[in-house]
């Protein structure tokens, strides 16, 4: 394998902390929104889903691999190809990605059902209890 001149310090330096920077991109991904896909088969790669709708971001699916290269599943492009030692044009990918809306981060709750009942219950009492604070503010102020 012959490299080229452009580049070979930058490949050179990311070859024995290839680990590190596939942890580091995992990181930063997730701090951009994107979700690793656990759910699917073991591919040998981990598979990161973004909840911003395909026409307002086209990179919804990325692939991660264990040489830490990060793919775009849905553009085909080698300007959406991301060697480990092409720290740059990752960080300037990062720099692209919308910020998910407030509803895909809204809160999820657990798949325990005794926790989600707790929490609906407090809900309900936290709306009694404002209703009722409103309502004496309300007799208070003549109203």
């Amino acid at each position: 394998m012959s490299f080229d001149g452009d580049g070979l310090a930058e490949r050179q330096e990311a070859m024995p902390s290839t680990g590190s920077i596939l942890i580091e991109r995992l990181q930063k991904l997730a701090r951009k929104g994107y979700e690793p896909d656990f759910d699917g088969e073991a591919t040998g790669a981990i598979w990161l889903r973004h909840p911003t709708p395909g026409r307002q971001w086209p990179h919804r699916m990325l692939i991660l691999f264990p040489n830490a290269l990060v793919v775009s599943a849905d553009v085909a492009e080698d300007a959406y190809r991301f060697e480990a030692w092409e720290k740059a044009k990752f960080e300037n990918f990062l720099k692209q990605i919308p910020a998910p809306r407030l509803s895909a981060r809204a809160l999820r709750l657990p798949d325990d059902r005794r926790l989600r009942i707790m929490f609906w219950i407090g809900v309900g009492c936290l709306a009694v209890l404002v209703s009722y604070g409103a309502n004496k503010l309300a007799q208070a102020l003549g109203l």
